[in-house]
């Protein structure tokens, strides 16, 4: 059985109309269903964005809170990122120390 395009799409729309939030303008039209795909739940993985505490102040309309919070974490991992390079660099440096320490042991022993 075969259902026409045109209207499974106007099913579909008339789906999404009717399932708005009633406050759906301040929860960016999303549907009912969009809106509880968003909720916590327990034993997610902790990389989880739901986990977010600048989103989850974001969807509270806690616009101040999130905005600073995002902000801390946006310098957080600023700075977990310059300590991962700085570490990668001292390795670089330390090969290459190691690698000429040892060039020059061989040429002494030919």
């Amino acid at each position: 059985m075969f259902i026409d395009c045109k209207l499974a799409w106007a099913l579909l729309n008339n789906l999404f109309v009717l399932s708005l939030r009633p406050e759906s303008e301040r929860y960016y039209n999303f549907t009912e269903l969009a809106c509880q795909l968003n909720e916590p739940e327990e034993g997610v993985a902790p990389t989880d964005s739901r986990l977010r505490p600048d989103q989850r102040y974001m969807e509270e309309g806690k616009w101040d809170e999130a905005n600073a919070e995002k902000i801390r974490l946006e310098e957080k991992q600023r700075n977990v990122r310059k300590a991962r390079e700085e570490e990668a660099e001292k390795a670089a440096k330390e090969g290459w120390l190691m690698y000429i320490h040892f060039v020059c042991r061989y040429l002494e022993t030919r």
